[in-house]
């Protein structure tokens, strides 16, 4: 509650490059953007070959284009099917990367093709720069084209304004009406980025990069990082006119970096808005991350600002959060005063300081305003949004103020899972349950990619099917059934769940039915046993054991946590060398809390649990079952073998009783001669009861 959110590079770049887009980029798009992996520095995880960018093939546009030209007039020639046929042989040869056939008519095609055909070479920019001498009409399809291979060339022998200059002129052809078929006019965006990024132009490449991004092509994400001074990636490479160790291929090192200009570029950046924002919302992404401990960049930067006397900035809010992330709370509130006063980040960092005040009624009057402005964004599985961590925040207030239902509706909203698990075990009524299902909407069937597989949901509001609202939905159909509302947790219950929960039900009905023999009356119970052993944590399991502590972990339950009203924030640590320290919880338990954690607390008790339903149905089998034989001997056996993790001394008197009366039969003796439990033995089955021997 006190701590900042997590902020996203991907979201913030994202807002940076629809503010600092160039105006005249509006209504262009890239054409084949990359995958989303794209905006990662590096996927590490990647061992697929590359595919073949066919959105961004040349070849078809090519031929379209050249249809284009003979059906529209705009090409004149004696022989169209010639013609064609010698577009097409000298695309191909291109394609082939062989020389060109000969046979094309003298037209900006062939321009174009004498330039393709020799990559690299002088005779490429010579032949592209004929092209864009014709006349006007004269080159309406490949003017685009060859005015963006010209900045390509320029890239490739390190005239960065000469390849600017190319760039631009791509996208001022394609405003004029020219041809642009590869959409390279949006592209040029990003290659005149790198143009200006090798030059050192670190403003001009942000505001590129970032119209990039704008126009759908997520590697901007990752070419916008290379504008932060000092910030340098092994998978990416160092600065500018820097060259990477290559001493280890699958880790090479990165080049150190020229500290006096690393400096100067930090007090430049302090004087450009879009280099001043894109810096504070990488720092405010990488300092707020989980488990970040370091906050010197933090620091550093608002030192740079405050010594560059930058006092009116755009983004005062995000500063202000990079100051209270940092633990300097009196820069925070300093650049807060700076920040628009109305604005959700603004209010919710007002509400952190509230918090921190004790102030829980003005917090509370604050958080539900910020949970309605802080956007959405993208969901992802298993990461916080800010969107959902405000949601959460919000949620927490109602719940330190005992409206517990309303509390419930509003961690739903904001996908906060273990809140919501914590809840339904542990602190809402059946009634509230009831209600809070009602409002929950049933799952639509699942979405399917193209092999048939499912493809999962991220969240509530998903159009897909979605896990999350069937999970929850399951979860408070579980504790229904437990607390004997069958009839109201059964249709929450999946179709499969219902499916096993149907088959129980048979099974203890049959075995409850005193018509039927007691044999078979027996065998029932078994196979209810067994079913409930194996999936009965499926139709009436908890989700989560927020009473009873785990034997791998020396942190306290959630439950004794909020009774004592102290947590132990290093769980792990070994009393041996560390003595846990107990830390007050945020937000104390209330009466009402601890008596509802009091009334839950019998659900998490051993009657309740699964294998001990299992257990005392074997029990039942065995009592129908004739005394002395080996089939009770069997069933027996199962039974201590299932309760002796749970219950030693109820154990122990099932092991005496098979040792003494049931000795003679073969189960008997192996239990005797093991000194203890043989395993599963199905009173049914014939299988020889195992006597521990090796």
């Amino acid at each position: 509650m006190k701590a900042a959110p997590e902020f996203f590079w991907h979201e913030e770049v994202q807002r940076l490059a629809e503010k600092y887009r160039d105006k005249d980029s509006k209504g262009m798009k890239v054409r084949g953007a990359p995958d989303e992996d794209s905006f990662l520095t590096y996927n590490y995880y990647s061992d697929a070959p590359e595919k073949e960018d066919k959105d961004r093939a040349a070849s078809a546009p090519d031929l379209s284009d050249f249809a284009d030209a003979l059906k529209t007039g705009r090409l004149k020639t004696a022989d169209a099917t010639a013609a064609t046929e010698a577009h097409k042989n000298a695309r191909a040869a291109i394609d082939a990367e062989k020389p060109l056939p000969g046979g094309e008519a003298d037209s900006e095609f062939a321009d174009y093709h004498a330039g393709a055909a020799a990559p690299d070479k002088p005779e490429a920019a010579a032949a592209w720069q004929k092209l864009l001498a014709r006349p006007k009409e004269e080159r309406h399809y490949r003017s685009v084209w060859a005015a963006f291979m010209l900045g390509k060339n320029a890239l490739a022998a390190k005239q960065w304004a000469e390849a600017s200059k190319y760039f631009q002129q791509c996208r001022a052809l394609a405003r004029e009406g020219f041809a642009d078929s590869l959409a390279l006019a949006a592209d040029s965006y990003g290659w005149e980025g790198r143009a200006e990024l090798m030059a050192e132009h670190y403003p001009q490449a942000s505001r590129l990069y970032l119209t990039q991004l704008a126009l759908g092509d997520s590697s901007a994400g990752v070419s916008l990082k290379r504008c932060i001074p000092g910030w340098m990636s092994p998978a990416s490479g160092g600065l500018p006119g820097e060259e990477m160790v290559d001493s280890d291929q699958e880790k090479p090192v990165p080049p150190t970096p020229d500290e006096a200009k690393t400096t100067a570029r930090w007090k430049d950046a302090a004087g450009d808005p879009a280099l001043q924002e894109l810096i504070t919302a990488h720092i405010l992404a990488t300092d707020t991350a989980e488990y970040t401990e370091d906050f010197t960049r933090s620091t550093h930067w608002l030192d740079v600002l405050t010594k560059a006397g930058v006092e009116k900035v755009e983004d005062a809010n995000r500063l202000a959060w990079l100051a209270y992330n940092a633990g300097d709370y009196k820069s925070a509130r300093r650049w807060l005063a700076k920040a628009d006063a109305k604005s959700p980040l603004a209010r919710w960092l007002e509400a952190k300081f509230a918090l921190r005040d004790g102030k829980l009624d003005a917090a509370s009057l604050i958080m539900p305003e910020v949970a309605q402005g802080v956007p959405a964004g993208q969901n992802y599985a298993y990461i916080v949004t800010p969107h959902d961590r405000a949601r959460g925040e919000a949620a927490a207030l109602l719940y330190a103020k005992g409206q517990f239902a309303e509390a419930f509706a509003a961690f739903v909203e904001g996908n906060c899972e273990e809140d919501m698990k914590f809840m339904i075990e542990s602190i809402l009524t059946v009634d509230e349950l009831i209600a809070a299902a009602a409002k929950i909407p049933a799952p639509k069937p699942p979405a399917k990619d193209a092999e048939g597989h499912e493809i999962p949901p991220l969240n509530l509001t998903s159009s897909n099917y979605s896990w999350r609202s069937s999970s929850t939905r399951s979860q408070i159909g579980r504790r229904l059934i437990r607390e004997g509302k069958v009839k109201d947790g059964r249709p929450l219950l999946t179709e499969e769940e219902r499916k096993l929960m149907e088959d129980y039900i048979a099974f203890a009905v049959k075995a409850e039915d005193k018509n039927v023999s007691a044999t078979d009356r027996a065998k029932a119970w078994w196979d209810a046993a067994d079913l409930m052993l194996d999936s009965g944590h499926e139709f009436r399991g908890t989700e989560a054991d927020f009473h009873r502590p785990q034997n791998d972990s020396g942190d306290w339950t959630v439950r004794e946590q909020r009774v004592a009203g102290t947590f132990n924030p290093e769980p792990y640590a070994d009393p041996a060398e560390k003595k846990p320290v107990r830390k007050p919880v945020f937000i104390p338990a209330t009466a009402t809390e601890k008596k509802r954690l009091a009334a839950t607390a019998k659900q998490h008790a051993k009657p309740m649990r699964t294998r001990m339903v299992a257990i005392g149905h074997l029990l039942k089998a065995a009592g129908l079952l004739p005394e002395g034989t080996e089939e009770k001997a069997r069933a027996l056996n199962t039974a201590g073998y299932w309760l002796q993790d749970i219950d030693n001394p109820a154990a122990d008197q099932i092991f005496a009783r098979i040792s003494n009366a049931y000795a003679a039969t073969p189960t008997g003796k192996a239990v005797v001669k093991k000194r203890w439990f043989t395993g599963y033995t199905n009173p049914w089955k014939a299988d020889a009861p195992d006597d521990g021997v090796e």
